[in-house]
């Protein structure tokens, strides 16, 4: 039986996609430095998921908004990805954002107004840290998540292990800072265990019992909540 269309949307920034850009020596279009597109993050969880449930049916998107990084007033009205309303929104960037500017310009209302304009009433969101770790946006980007029950996903812990940059792979130095193929399947993995808990919660025997009361809502959050601890600690490497 073939599952009703999951929707999919990633909002990032070069980690996500970035067109060819030849004065820096990428000419590629996906997300900058991985080797080939099936290797960058996107793609890498996309292919996780079909593989890990091959009758679904994804609907899935991605999107580089570095303007907003740079620009919280940017003016998305006439952007069409607003109509889609995705089941799971992935909020994958805070790179670009300038400290100073984000402190002065409230962060973190701007992110929370960010996503709802992209979100439905039950869309499940899920905000990443920074590949590049910063202590006050990867604060900021934690408290939305915690203040609006969305999930959090930390990366910050990749910088350690250099081999996730692709340091030595490109002649420029903003070019190889951002993910090799290692350090894109990473970011996939970490991503990945937060969305099959989502999966498993929404497919789950429990939502059929106890949708639509107050009581079984909560008893369902505390054991999806029960769920991202599990699957977290979960030894998963996707290839």
């Amino acid at each position: 039986m073939v599952e009703p269309t999951m929707k999919i949307l990633i909002l990032g920034n070069s980690i996500t996609n970035h067109g060819p850009l030849p004065s820096i020596g990428w000419h590629n279009d996906w997300g900058m430095a991985a080797s080939s597109a099936d290797k960058d993050f996107v793609h890498v969880l996309k292919d996780s998921l079909l593989k890990y449930k091959s009758t679904y049916n994804l609907d899935y998107r991605e999107r580089n908004i570095a303007y907003w990084e740079r620009d919280f007033d940017y003016d998305f009205s006439k952007d069409a990805l607003l109509r889609f309303k995705p089941d799971i929104l992935i909020i994958r960037l805070g790179e670009n954002v300038d400290e100073n500017y984000a402190k002065s310009n409230n962060y973190e209302l701007a992110l929370t107004a960010l996503i709802a304009k992209f979100k439905k009433k039950d869309t499940h969101v899920v905000i990443t840290g920074n590949f590049w770790p910063s202590a006050y946006e990867d604060g900021i980007q934690r408290k939305v998540a915690v203040d609006n029950g969305y999930a959090f996903v930390d990366i910050s812990d990749l910088a350690v292990d250099a081999k996730n940059q692709a340091q030595g792979q490109f002649e420029n130095g903003g070019v190889a800072a951002h993910p090799s193929d290692y350090g894109m399947n990473n970011i996939a993995t970490k991503i990945f265990k937060r969305i099959i808990a989502i999966v498993s919660y929404e497919i789950g025997m429990c939502r059929m019992v106890f949708e639509g009361t107050l009581s079984g809502r909560r008893i369902v959050r505390s054991l999806m909540d029960h769920m991202l601890e599990i699957y977290d600690k979960m030894n998963i490497t996707l290839s």
